[in-house]
Order: C-alpha cells, then sequence, then structure tokens
C-alpha cells in the first residue's frame, strides 16, 4: 500500500481540479456542476462533506480515495477468503494493491476507488450467495450493483460478468435461484433510477 502515497503530495491534475470545482460552490451547488466535471454525483456529495471535516488540500482531497481503495483491498481479501485459503487471500490482497492502476486510483481525486470498492462489495456478496437462500442477500446484491455505476460509468461492463458468475456460482434449486435472481434484478433496477 507504501506505492500508493509515492505521488500523494503532487498537484492535482486537470480532471482532479474539476472535479474540486464542482465541489467547491459548496452543497447546493454540486448538482448544477455535476453535467460540466462529468463526475459522480454520488462522489461528488461524499468528497464535499470529506472537505468539511478535513480541508482541501491535495492530501486531503485525496484521503476519501485512500481510505475507498483501503477497503476495497479488504473486501478483496475477504472475498478471496471465500474460496481460497488464507495465504492465496493475502496474495490475491498484495497483487491487487500494487497493480499500477490500483495505485493511481487510490490517490485520484476521481469516484475510481469508491467504484472498486462497490465492485469487490458485490463480488463478495455474489460469494456468500453461493449457497444461501436469502432474498435479502440477493436485494443487497442488486444494490450494490447498482452502486458501482454510480460512482462511474465506465465499471458497467462489468455487470454481465457478475450477472453470469451469479448463474455460475449459484448451487441448489433451480426455483430458489431464478427467484433470487428476479429479486436481485428488480433491487438494481430500482436503484439504477437515479442513474
Amino acid at each position: 500500500i507504501s506505492v500508493w502515497f509515492v505521488a500523494v503530495r503532487a498537484p492535482l491534475w486537470l480532471d482532479e481540479t474539476g472535479t474540486y470545482w464542482g465541489i467547491n460552490a459548496g452543497f447546493p451547488g454540486i448538482w448544477p456542476r455535476q453535467f460540466q466535471t462529468l463526475s459522480s454525483t454520488e462522489y461528488a456529495y461524499l468528497l464535499w462533506a470529506s472537505t468539511k471535516l478535513i480541508g482541501t488540500s491535495e492530501i486531503a482531497l485525496r484521503i476519501p480515495s485512500i481510505l475507498a481503495m483501503l477497503g476495497a483491498v479488504y473486501l478483496l481479501y475477504r472475498a478471496a477468503r471465500e474460496l481460497f485459503s488464507r495465504d492465496c487471500a493475502i496474495l490475491a490482497a498484495l497483487i491487487f494493491s500494487i497493480n499500477p492502476i490500483v495505485a493511481f486510483a487510490a490517490i485520484d481525486v476521481r469516484p475510481y476507488a469508491f467504484a472498486a470498492l462497490a465492485a469487490n462489495a458485490t463480488i463478495l456478496i455474489l460469494f456468500r450467495l453461493r449457497r444461501n437462500t436469502s432474498n435479502w442477500l440477493a436485494a443487497l446484491f442488486g444494490l450494490s450493483a447498482a452502486c458501482i455505476v454510480w460512482f462511474h460509468f465506465l465499471f458497467i461492463v462489468i455487470l454481465p460478468a457478475l450477472a453470469l458468475c451469479f448463474f455460475v456460482l449459484k448451487v441448489g434449486d433451480h426455483k430458489v435461484v431464478w427467484k433470487q435472481f428476479g429479486v436481485a434484478l428488480a433491487t438494481f433496477a430500482v436503484a439504477f433510477l437515479p442513474v
């Protein structure tokens, strides 16, 4: 994780500056500016709240992404633990952490780290759904899948893979599988409406 902090004190890039400009007008100014910055509205409100607590320096603006990526690493470890031994799960988390794309997203003042956090949460829920018949867990799967797209539209490409994995990993009665998929799909559709 220390690889992430190499450029943490660097000045903001142009798109990061646009993100700061999107929240600079305060809470009521975020919504009108979101279409000009092409940033996630949810991320903008989270970043605005963060600036009220810790300030607007370059490092302070990067802290929410760092925390989100730390959460993503932890959730990836937990998901890998569902399938593999502890050592393999640690190795998966380490490889994920040193990936240059992950290292860049961890300190970027953009919503990539939050999208990775939502994606890893969805994967963990998917692995937990393998042998579970809970409709609540299926609804949480649909909600977390929608959260991926809330944070960044580019991450929508993971959704077909998640749907396919749902059917590949799911074991048990076919009626239960289709009922859970229906619950997940309905929850996803409702949660996706704001997007």
